[in-house]
């Protein structure tokens, strides 16, 4: 697990502007508990990548899990305005 982490962390870090590494890193950083830094990487690859659902419904799920479940059910109500049809 540290290694796959480890390996998550440099991709991100060598690719700043690469939506899916900020996404996968941020997931792994989430699963760990780590909300605030997840939060940031997600912020990013949504920047990067404004259109993509799961991103935005990765972040609101992190977001809702950190505490802020205002801000987190607000961002599922988007991702559900957006794409209706997206199962998560």
């Amino acid at each position: 697990p540290e290694e796959g982490l480890r390996l998550l962390r440099r991709a991100a870090e060598a690719r700043p502007d690469d939506a899916q590494s900020q996404h996968w890193y941020a997931n792994v950083l989430g699963t760990r508990g780590q909300y605030a830094k997840a939060i940031r990487h997600y912020a990013r690859a949504r920047a990067l990548n404004p259109g993509a659902a799961a991103i935005l419904a990765d972040e609101a799920y992190y977001v809702y899990a950190a505490g802020d479940r205002v801000r987190g059910l607000r961002m599922l109500d988007q991702v559900l305005a957006l794409h209706p049809t997206l199962a998560s």
